[in-house]
């Protein structure tokens, strides 16, 4: 089984939209991310989780859109960042690929104690995205992405 764990991309600033919709370098930053997941990762997962924030709603709709999955809901343990463990559980209990996007203060937590690694030693940056493999009852790193990836050292994101 696959887990693909989607951080948010980047929300404007709260002084600019209390909501925070995705910013137009979070849209470019899923729109690249995306567009790698659509020709290197299929098929799509099963479904697609996300939290209630609206850049997480608005980077997991790019995501399926993407990837033709019809399958994306608000799963509400993605709106918790204390129910880790509840939300463990409920991958563990998976048994088909599905993909989590979320606020990565909710992510953190969970890909720590996934891969047996201190919380701190994570950087998750916005709009990036990370697969995991369950294999012989242990999670494994298989990629991660960062929309940084996609632009030239000595060019400025928008």
């Amino acid at each position: 089984m696959r887990l693909y764990i989607g951080i948010q991309a980047a929300s404007v600033a709260s002084s600019e939209n209390l909501r925070q919709p995705l910013s137009a370098q979070g849209r470019l930053d899923v729109t690249h991310v995306a567009g790698f997941l659509s020709l290197f990762e299929q098929p799509a997962p099963a479904i697609i989780w996300h939290g209630n924030r609206l850049a997480a709603i608005q980077t997991a709709t790019m995501v399926a859109k993407v990837w033709q999955s019809e399958a994306c809901e608000t799963l509400p343990l993605l709106c918790d960042d204390t129910a880790t463990l509840a939300l463990l559980a409920h991958v563990q209990a998976q048994r088909q690929d599905c993909a989590l996007i979320a606020h990565p203060a909710v992510l953190q937590a969970l890909l720590a104690c996934l891969l047996g690694c201190p919380p701190e030693s994570l950087n998750l940056a916005a709009g990036s995205m990370l697969c995991l493999q369950h294999q012989d009852a242990y999670w494994q790193l298989q990629w991660s992405l960062r929309p940084t990836l996609f632009y030239r050292h000595d060019e400025e994101a928008v």
